[in-house]
């Protein structure tokens, strides 16, 4: 990715969390980083269509029918900077908008094979038939690889909910927009047993927080790229609780025992060196639940360290 003259995509959403909050955090991300970062730069600013309050019907896919228009207006925000300048970067409040991103990037290059670098404590990979919160940023990964995961189900879920679910998966019109082993996961540790079990077959790679702590930053990117050597294309989500709690406690969901901060960084700037990538988000910053700006800095920090 290139650092000038960069489309960045700000989301300003937080209906797919469990608290509100997360919305505010693109713009105060952005507001610090603007002058330092970006010389030139094309802002684009989505904003989500009803408020976090506002009474949900579905259960076990809370604001569905919402999120499902931000997405949708993310993915052709997406859709036309790639195809302008080839690149972008997105700030976005909730994780649950990582699959409209996606979709976009699907929508711009429906030919090409797309793989997915998954920074996050979560697999994030529930859907509505398994999830235990109704949450959708616990979804993306489900909506981006177009898998149900009915086999270890533990809701039933309604016609509405079934219809809804099945329209926001086929959002990039060729679906899945990345196969299921097209996924990386980095410093996942906080996963339900539903998600456990599909991780486990679906051929990902999965770095576990743990897992990583004997590995260097060179030897992670070399196992990423490796696993995703037949893929046209690279999208980077960086989820802040990707990192431990105690560097982040302005994030909707905190893990603790993360993986080494510097070694995170270290291998964010070698991904980001990659030709593959095309597309960078980070995600999941909510100022109303952070300490002393502890993850601000934190946040600040990863975005500098990638550029």
């Amino acid at each position: 990715m290139q650092l000038t003259k960069t489309d960045i995509i700000l989301v300003h959403h937080d209906l797919g969390a469990s608290v509100q909050g997360a919305s505010k955090g693109p713009q105060l991300l952005y507001d610090h980083i603007k002058n330092d970062l970006f010389a030139e730069n094309f802002l684009h600013n989505i904003h989500q269509t009803a408020s976090f309050k506002n009474p949900t019907n579905f259960k076990h896919a809370k604001r569905i029918d919402h999120i499902a228009k931000t997405m949708f207006e993310l993915s052709e925000t997406v859709k036309a900077t790639l195809q302008r300048s080839g690149h972008c970067f997105v700030l976005s409040g909730d994780h649950s908008t990582a699959a409209g991103t996606v979709a976009g990037i699907k929508k711009a290059y429906p030919e090409k094979r797309i793989g997915v670098v998954w920074f996050d404590a979560h697999a994030d990979i529930h859907s509505p038939h398994t999830t235990p919160s109704g949450n959708l940023h616990g979804m993306p990964l489900a909506i981006i690889t177009d898998q149900d995961n009915t086999l270890h189900r533990t809701n039933e879920i309604s016609e509405a909910e079934h219809t809804a679910w099945e329209e926001l998966q086929s959002l990039s019109v060729i679906t899945p927009a990345a196969l299921p082993r097209d996924v990386a996961f980095v410093g996942i540790r906080d996963l339900e047993s539903p998600e456990q079990k599909l991780v486990n077959l679906q051929g990902s790679l999965n770095l576990f927080a743990n897992e990583m702590e004997t590995l260097s930053a060179q030897s992670l990117y070399e196992k990423i790229t490796h696993h995703l050597k037949d893929c046209d294309f690279i999208y980077i989500s960086f989820d802040i609780d990707c990192l431990d709690s105690d560097l982040v406690p302005g994030t909707g969901t905190p893990v603790n025992n993360g993986p080494n901060f510097e070694k995170i960084k270290k291998l964010l700037q070698l991904l980001r060196q990659n030709p593959k990538v095309i597309c960078i988000e980070v995600s999941e910053y909510n100022p109303d639940l952070d300490r002393d700006n502890q993850a601000l800095h934190t946040t600040l920090d990863v975005i500098k360290s990638i550029f």
